[in-house]
């Protein structure tokens, strides 16, 4: 215990022993900007410390690029131009009209990189609209016509033809009408004889 009290006594005499000069002026504190430069140096020098090396992987993507087709690059400029714009005129969270989502979609139709090069959507989600889609399409595609391509007046003119010339058949009354400049099928007008 008398060791540890004699280091503290040796300690504080070595303090006194030193100059005096150093405590004469005030010590000035540094300014907001040179702390601020200070920690965003060290911040800066830590990153890059932990930060994985990237001379390898970015010689390596310039060799890829290198190799890609000037089509591949166009198009994935493109899609990451359009991405940029897209988060450019949003403040927080991007809002994606439908013409923003075709436009992803078509690029990742056409791009066989499109998973690393689209960042603003989730794989997934881009599938997800894809499927919407082609089930909107087929949906569409599959519904029943309601109305006739047909005019009326042709409808009104091949019953008026079918009723007059019982004999007539759908191939007849076609080339009548052939005659008359109206392009109808067969099968249409079989439809509309009944």
């Amino acid at each position: 215990m008398e060791r540890a009290g004699e280091l503290v006594r040796r300690a504080h005499e070595r303090l006194d022993r030193r100059p005096r000069l150093c405590f004469k002026w005030p010590m000035r504190l540094p300014s907001v900007s040179r702390i601020r430069t200070w920690v965003l140096a060290r911040i800066e020098r830590l990153w890059s410390q932990l930060a994985p090396r990237k001379q390898v992987g970015e010689l390596a993507s310039v060799v890829v690029d290198a190799v890609r087709s000037r089509r591949e690059l166009v198009l994935e400029n493109a899609v990451l131009r359009h991405q940029v714009n897209v988060l450019r005129r949003s403040s927080k969270r991007p809002k994606l009209s439908l013409v923003d989502r075709l436009k992803l979609l078509l690029g990742a139709r056409w791009l066989p990189s499109w998973r690393r090069v689209i960042v603003l959507v989730q794989p997934e989600i881009l599938l997800r609209w894809h499927r919407a889609g082609f089930r909107r399409f087929w949906r569409r595609r599959s519904r029943p016509q309601k109305t006739s391509p047909l005019a009326p007046e042709t409808i009104d003119l091949i019953r008026d033809m079918a009723v007059r010339g019982r004999l007539w058949g759908a191939e007849r009354i076609r080339g009548e009408l052939l005659k008359l400049g109206v392009k109808v099928s067969k099968r249409t007008v079989q439809k509309y004889m009944r």
